[in-house]
């Protein structure tokens, strides 16, 4: 059996309030950390839970380069980075 390496992810889920002004505000943030194989973060990034336009998920993993942000998008089907 193959082992498989994990690593240590935080994912940030905000609720997004678009208003008047040119900024969105992020309101009822929940953070957690936690390990999962590139195969979990995949399948994490693929997930229907996530196809709401007013929830944005926020995906940190051990390793990406400084700067790096990873976004779950209902509109691209995986992580948009920005």
């Amino acid at each position: 059996m193959t082992k498989h390496k994990n690593y240590k992810v935080t994912i940030t889920v905000s609720k997004l309030k678009i208003g008047q002004c040119p900024e969105t505000i992020r309101t009822k943030q929940i953070k957690w950390q936690t390990e999962m194989t590139k195969r979990e973060i995949r399948a994490l990034s693929q997930s229907p839970a996530f196809g709401a336009d007013y929830v944005e998920i926020r995906v940190d993993i051990e390793g990406d380069p400084e700067g790096t942000n990873r976004t779950i998008s209902p509109y691209f089907k995986g992580f948009s980075y920005w």
